[in-house]
């Protein structure tokens, strides 16, 4: 199945860093799992990728 379909992240919520965890219990309580992947931060105008 992982060879046929994208298996990729799925839904994506961007807010602002101190909601992260009111918006985590919110989902859990509807039994939806989620994970913070990311922040945004001032920078160089560049893309790094990092795994």
């Amino acid at each position: 199945m992982f060879k046929v379909f994208n298996m990729g992240i799925g839904y994506v919520v961007i807010s602002p860093a101190d909601a992260a965890e009111q918006i985590q219990h919110t989902l859990q309580s509807q039994q939806v799992g989620s994970y913070v992947i990311g922040q945004v931060v001032a920078g160089e105008q560049a893309t790094e990728l990092l795994n």
